[in-house]
């Protein structure tokens, strides 16, 4: 099986332009995944250990 006809069947595209478009769209997404891990794997990259970044987080010197 060529590797357009295993790409249709994965993605379960009809057309070679849909699975084209399917394809890349999943590229697009998995770099946009890698992206976000590697900001998670940051340290300090959302300041969740700062009490001040915290309290406005969680409202905790809201009076309500």
């Amino acid at each position: 099986m060529n590797k357009v006809a295993v790409a249709r069947e994965i993605l379960g595209t009809k057309t070679l332009t849909e699975t084209v478009d399917v394809a890349l769209d999943e590229v697009v997404k998995r770099q946009q995944r890698r992206e976000l891990l590697d900001l998670l794997s940051t340290p300090g990259a959302f300041e969740l250990d700062n009490p001040e970044v915290m309290r406005r987080a969680w409202r905790l010197d809201d009076p309500d």
